[in-house]
């Protein structure tokens, strides 16, 4: 096809370089391929740019593992949204979805199967399941069905979350049946025993095929530990979703994702900061003045908190119900190192109450407190009198 010279959309800075790259597949009789258009890769919740020194080098996604940028980047919102990049959520995603679980799961499991079994893969009988290991069964086959689907239609961020519902629901039926209660009496409850490590090979065997575009060398890592063969490539076509490699003596334990101390990886990326973070705090200055249509816009409430309990997986962040009178919100704030979850239920607080949900490994955030932050960066919630009703919009 002809591209007209005189296009000003194709001139500058608006040049959209996928028009090349489709034009040229034509002219070479191949078939146009499918652009995905993808939104913009945010800092902090401002564009990257040289001049306000807040951008991400690559040196530094190198260092913290590829393993850890493709999780986020997948992970953080659907194709074609803005990405919004902080280095916390970035390292809690890494923990939440890799570490915690996939990471942790397979720990579990090979061990158990190394101490209770001599190492060696139980057979996967499925008239011997209980009820929760075939309803596994059934989510496994699920998953597999809903993961090619998704991937076909660029739904990458749904197929990853149906793949992470999986393996939280193989380790919660671990944690439910106790296998090492099993193992105590393992004339009875052989067979038990069998069944739940069985299901639970399975789910290592799903997972290592559905991640395997994302994380190859951690899954091929996987795959082969549990009798799988070694091959260079792991096709979705190739998977048999119901059967494992019973019979299998498993020589070696993979550790695939190390969880990551957030804290003091933060200190290492706000030691590389130098000047950079002086200058983008003199532009953001430069440009805080906002108009009265601007403040208009912010709804703020006063709002109750019903309940507020620490995240385990984060140093700072608490969830918070925040009642408005008429509906319930949940807010995920990071007032952990200032005060206690107990100190604040039953306190009423100022709430933005038409804030933007966000997502985060551990729910979507739907509003935000108001605090204030004293020079040694401690937090402070700003409580509002308890005769004040809740729901009460500030003008």
């Amino acid at each position: 096809p002809t591209i007209p010279p005189d296009d000003p959309a194709l001139h500058g800075k608006q040049k959209f370089h996928g028009i090349f790259w489709q034009a040229i597949c034509l002219s070479l009789n191949l078939p146009a391929p499918k652009l995905l258009i993808t939104g913009w890769i945010l800092k902090d919740g401002h564009k990257m740019s040289k001049s306000l020194g807040n951008v991400i080098s690559v040196e530094d996604i190198l260092d913290s593992g590829l393993d850890a940028f493709t999780n986020f980047v997948y992970r953080i919102t659907p194709l074609g949204e803005d990405i919004d990049f902080s280095w916390e959520t970035y390292l809690e995603y890494y923990n939440s979805f890799l570490a915690n679980a996939v990471g942790n799961l397979t720990s579990r499991l090979l061990v158990m199967i190394e101490k209770y079994l001599d190492s060696t893969i139980p057979n996967l009988n499925k008239d011997k399941l209980s009820p929760n290991e075939a309803d596994i069964l059934t989510q496994c086959e699920k998953t597999v069905f809903d993961s090619i689907k998704l991937f076909q239609s660029f739904r990458i961020h749904d197929a990853l979350e149906g793949i992470s519902t999986l393996v939280a629901s193989m380790d919660k039926l671990i944690t439910d049946a106790k296998p090492w209660e099993l193992f105590k009496n393992m004339t009875h409850n052989k067979e038990r025993l069998d069944a739940l490590l069985a299901t639970g090979v399975l789910v290592l065997k799903i997972v290592g095929y559905l991640y395997y575009p994302f994380f190859p060398s951690k899954m091929r890592e996987l795959l082969v530990a549990i009798g799988e063969p070694n091959k260079e490539l792991y096709h979705l076509d190739e998977l048999n979703p119901m059967t494992i490699s019973s019979g299998f003596k498993i020589s070696k334990i993979p550790k695939l994702f190390q969880r990551k101390d957030i804290t003091k990886e933060l200190k290492k990326y706000e030691a590389k900061k130098g000047d950079s973070s002086k200058t983008l705090n003199s532009l953001q200055k430069e440009n805080s003045l906002i108009d009265i249509q601007d403040f208009s816009k912010v709804d703020l409430r006063v709002g109750l908190v019903t309940s507020a309990e620490s995240i385990s997986d984060s140093k700072k962040l608490i969830r918070l119900k925040v009642s408005t009178g008429n509906e319930l919100k949940t807010v995920f704030s990071g007032l952990r190192p200032s005060i206690r979850p107990e100190d604040i239920i039953d306190k009423k607080v100022l709430l933005v109450n038409n804030l933007k949900p966000r997502k985060l490994p551990f729910g979507y955030s739907e509003a935000m407190l108001l605090s204030v932050e004293d020079d040694k960066g401690r937090l402070s919630v700003i409580f509002v009198d308890d005769e004040i009703q809740e729901g009460l919009k500030l003008s």
